[in-house]
């Protein structure tokens, strides 16, 4: 299992949110297909998901907790809903082929 760790940490990594002046208001953008299978697969591998959005509502924030990444975590606030759409996207794959 030692292999998945490295190999999750590092897709996990290089994701990040976008910079724009767009403003999310919420995780419509997602494809329902994908934000499923990234929210049962990370629960399925022990980890926390948490979604939400910041004070002024300018961007949505997505919070996955992970024993396996090296902080323990990843963070990102997003400020378009392609940005957030793809990330969901590229989650769904990391916690069901990983």
């Amino acid at each position: 299992m030692a292999s998945k760790k490295g190999s999750r940490a590092d897709a996990i990594k290089g994701l990040r949110g976008g910079v724009s002046s767009s403003t999310v208001q919420t995780f419509d953008s997602a494809s329902a297909n994908h934000l499923h299978a990234f929210i049962v697969g990370a629960v399925r591998a022990g980890c926390l998901v948490s979604f939400s959005r910041t004070q002024d509502g300018g961007a949505v924030v997505l919070t996955v907790l992970d024993d396996e990444l090296p902080d323990g975590k990843f963070k990102d606030y997003f400020s378009n809903d392609e940005d957030i759409a793809n990330v969901i996207e590229q989650f769904a794959g990391i916690y069901n082929d990983g």
